[in-house]
């Protein structure tokens, strides 16, 4: 009884995380400046969407992929702010989705996960640091690695833990086990990622766009 009890829930999950996706997609939007974004945004997102989300690793014994893609939008994020990494988020998610599944359903949630998870990895990042765009001059060591560290992290625990909150809904199994047992070690793929960014970010401050480009092999 409680395994069906648990599906039943499944579906209204996947709705609610849906309609929260809306809302901090509405919001980002509003707060977005278009003309700020310029040829490195469009630079970075032409790779992220184009080659970013086709390089993958599989999470084992569960229907879910973690991307380099995701390393593409944390630089995005410091380099030309939250609400630019949230809306590259979101079309990111939409297009490998696509490639992994039919069902409108999914692919709705997927990209729902996704802007949630990148709006708190932006606020996170906002309330600990202040403006995100001025990390990569900075010239504080320390500052530069607490950012590294709260993007990981808040990254991690909200996608892995919405993510991993579905799946045992869906699967009638304790949240925990299903976090524990498919989603903790994914953490170390997080951590790189956001490492990366941020070596990344920092060379294209330093050299411009050359520094990314020269990055890309490495990093896929």
């Amino acid at each position: 009884m409680a395994y069906v009890n648990k599906q039943h829930y499944a579906k209204p999950y996947m709705w609610l995380v849906i309609g929260l996706g809306l809302v901090a997609c509405t919001y980002t939007v509003g707060g977005l400046r278009v003309g700020e974004l310029g040829l490195r945004f469009a630079l970075i997102s032409v790779l992220t969407l184009c080659f970013g989300s086709r390089v993958v690793v599989q999470i084992p014994r569960v229907k879910g992929q973690i991307s380099v893609s995701d390393t593409f939008i944390l630089v995005a994020l410091l380099l030309c702010g939250g609400e630019a990494a949230i809306l590259l988020a979101a079309a990111d998610a939409i297009c490998s989705s696509r490639r992994i599944s039919k069902s409108k359903l999914t692919i709705a949630f997927n990209a729902a996960v996704y802007i949630c998870s990148t709006f708190l990895t932006v606020w996170a990042l906002r309330l600990t640091v202040g403006d995100i765009k001025m990390l990569a001059d900075s010239s504080e060591p320390s500052r530069y690695i607490i950012a590294v560290c709260v993007m990981a992290l808040v990254q991690y625990a909200s996608n892995s833990g919405l993510v991993a909150i579905g799946v045992a809904l869906k699967a009638g199994k304790p949240i925990w086990q299903m976090w524990r047992q498919n989603f903790l070690w994914t953490s170390i793929t997080y951590f790189a990622g956001a490492s990366t960014a941020a070596v990344v970010a920092k060379l294209m401050h330093v050299f411009g766009l050359y520094a990314f480009l020269a990055a890309v092999p490495v990093i896929v």
